[in-house]
């Protein structure tokens, strides 16, 4: 168990970039990168399969203590999801899981329910997580908080092109800890010589 371990919470609109610019510095710093979205997948595949009403609370509700979710990590570091021990990776990628991710995702108790995997994970390892809620509701004690409206395509170009200045970003809730990742991230992010004013600390 890592005794200080580091959070990291990235937030944004959807199609921002965020799941690249997490997975990204998870693999650059060695941080465990917490796929939110697919935990939540995995619920919503759990009430498929069971016919459950997803937007139906009592009855999600009553499936949530029966069904067994799990978060591992392979040889290379990639997260798979496990359903009742069925490796589910593949499957909660289908189209049609969407909707269930999204109709499960709205009801409050199922939030709660993945709250405590969320935060478990945070308080035993380095983590980046992105995804709806990290930085106010799961994570609100992240040592760095990034607001990320930037496109993923420009998230990619900036991995690889060091001249280019990703000037959609903001960083929040700052711990020392937060604000040395903040600067590292930036140092992966943009050329030494660029120009920074549009990466605001805030908060």
């Amino acid at each position: 168990m890592n005794n200080n371990p580091i959070s990291i919470a990235i937030d944004g609109p959807s199609g921002a970039g965020k799941s690249t610019l997490a997975r990204r510095c998870a693999e650059a710093f060695g941080f465990l990168y917490v796929d939110t979205g697919a935990i939540y997948r995995t619920v919503g595949l759990a009430a498929l399969r069971r016919g459950i009403d997803r937007k139906d609370m009592e009855a999600v509700s009553r499936m949530l203590p029966d069904i067994q979710i799990e978060m591992k990590y392979n040889e290379a570091g990639e997260q798979r999801m496990f359903l009742d021990s069925e490796d589910v990776s593949e499957a909660i990628r289908l189209p049609e899981i969407s909707i269930c991710a999204s109709d499960v995702s709205s009801l409050a108790l199922v939030r709660r329910y993945l709250m405590d995997m969320q935060r478990s994970l945070a308080r035993e390892n380095n983590v980046i997580m992105d995804g709806r809620d990290i930085g106010t509701v799961v994570l609100p004690n992240a040592d760095l908080k990034i607001f990320l409206t930037a496109s993923a395509e420009k998230v990619l170009l900036a991995f690889s092109s060091p001249s280019v200045v990703i000037n959609t970003m903001v960083f929040s809730g700052l711990t020392s800890s937060g604000m040395a990742f903040c600067l590292l991230i930036m140092s992966e992010m943009v050329s030494p010589t660029a120009s920074h004013s549009a990466v605001q600390p805030c908060g």
